[in-house]
């Protein structure tokens, strides 16, 4: 059944009325459907497009970048919980950011809180640039682009704002390589008093001996060189060879053999045994 009924006036804790198996609906000024009994109901959900392309991260356009000479970018930020004061709120950006010219597609200006009538909880401003003394009245207080003011929020006690803001200059992420390391897996999803193999019992997935896919626990690597299982109790044994001189090898390291030319590279060496592991 559906019946026309206001929600804004009854009934608006729900859509669906689960006692009297009604939908509720609040009628437009036309085109809204007649109360009465009714088999199919078709619901309209919100979907985003494009979240392919959403990501942070974008490919450069070569492989291999020696700099960057335009590290600029423009980015959609949320102040949220902006306390009004005196009918206004005024936000400062930091150094090397200023704010995009001001549009309705550039800001948002959602009410958080407040007893205005027309503009109530959840409602968003709009922005007036032109009227001094209309709602929502919005300026740069600075040539730089760098305050917002937004004035004339009568009743108004707080709300969040949604800004598009240009970064002139950004701060690099410089990420150290980190070559060549052995992980050794010794967790299991047996919760038992005593474990088998001197496995240790975890819950979290991709750390353990029997899932399917394993985590080695990194934001990003290069290539995963070797995996190594062991069939008894021991762990399992990587390749390596005992130098008799105490000559000292870092990790990532190629080696060649003397008489083989074999090529491997160190993964991990022992000073003291002077043990050199290798893949």
């Amino acid at each position: 059944l559906i019946t026309p009924g206001n929600l804004a006036t009854g009934g608006a804790a729900t859509i669906f009325d689960y006692t009297n198996q009604v939908v509720n609906v609040t009628p437009p000024g036309s085109n809204f459907p007649s109360a009465g009994t009714y088999n199919t109901l078709l619901r309209y959900r919100s979907k985003l497009f494009d979240v392919a392309n959403a990501d942070l991260l974008s490919d450069m356009p070569k492989k291999y970048i020696k700099s960057i000479s335009d590290e600029s970018m423009i980015v959609r930020r949320t102040f949220d919980a902006q306390t009004v004061s005196s009918d206004s709120i005024s936000i400062t950006l930091p150094e090397n950011e200023q704010f995009e010219s001001i549009t309705d597609e550039a800001y948002t200006v959602t009410v958080l809180a407040g007893t205005n009538g027309t503009h109530p909880v959840g409602d968003q401003i709009t922005l007036d640039t032109v009227t001094t003394s209309a709602l929502g009245y919005t300026s740069f207080t600075s040539a730089d682009r760098t305050t917002l003011q937004i004035e004339n929020l009568t009743n108004i006690t707080s709300v969040k704002v949604t800004a598009t803001v240009s970064k002139n200059v950004t701060v690099r992420k410089t990420k150290s390589g980190n070559e060549m390391f052995v992980l050794k897996v010794t967790n299991t999803t047996a919760n038992l008093d005593k474990q088998n193999y001197n496995l240790t019992y975890s819950n979290l997935y991709g750390t353990r001996i029997e899932d399917k896919e394993l985590s080695l626990g990194l934001t990003d690597s290069y290539r995963l060189h070797a995996v190594y299982e062991s069939n008894d109790d021991d762990d399992p044994v990587l390749p390596s060879v005992i130098l008799v001189e105490p000559v000292f090898f870092a990790n990532g390291t190629i080696v060649t053999g003397r008489t083989s030319k074999s090529r491997a590279k160190v993964v991990d060496f022992a000073s003291g045994s002077l043990k050199l592991s290798l893949v």
